[in-house]
């Protein structure tokens, strides 16, 4: 994203013939894409790692491999989420500044209060009900627990996160007005 990047007045050889709704899926690609390299590299650095501060212990266990594999895999379309959530608020602002305070409130303070609020001592029941079925940052905490891991809240929560930020981010976008 660079200054004038959503601009639908900017017009060059990948852009020409495109509708807004195209440059922002395409660009939503191109961060998954990112994303699933960030994810391997995330993967080979564990691996590394594990075997340098392990050498005196002998090979890391196959077992650790595959357990951090799978939560990696498990994890990868609440990673999707977070980055299609992104990838609204930088099309629904043109400051980036503005997209990026507009993402730390909606994924981090909100669901902290939330959170906050719904758990013990106060234990708001509305609040506790959104946190235990709607908010995707407990799932994160829950995937490394085989006895709370949800696979099945995991994939339909990201499912609706990943649909509703592209609609409402396509929406912006397309209403969006640029000053020449």
């Amino acid at each position: 994203f660079g200054k004038d990047y959503p601009d639908p007045h900017l017009r060059d050889r990948t852009t020409v013939g495109l509708k807004r709704h195209h440059i922002f899926f395409g660009k939503l690609i191109s961060d998954y894409i990112l994303l699933a390299i960030y994810s391997v590299a995330a993967f080979l650095i564990f691996i590394t790692v594990s075997v340098v501060f392990q050498l005196s212990a002998g090979a890391i266990e196959m077992e650790i491999i595959k357990e951090f594999a799978f939560n990696l895999l498990v994890a990868f379309p609440l990673f999707m989420a977070g980055v299609t959530i992104g990838n609204m608020f930088l099309f629904m602002f043109r400051k980036k500044v503005r997209a990026f305070t507009a993402y730390i409130i909606t994924v981090v303070i909100i669901p902290r209060i939330i959170m906050f609020f719904g758990a013990a001592p106060f234990s708001v029941a509305f609040l506790r009900s959104i946190k235990d079925k709607v908010l995707l940052t407990p799932q994160f905490t829950a995937l490394q627990f085989y006895a709370t891991r949800d696979i099945p809240k995991i994939l339909v929560s990201s499912a609706i996160y990943i649909a509703a930020a592209c609609t409402i981010g396509c929406i912006c976008y397309s209403k969006k007005v640029f000053e020449s």
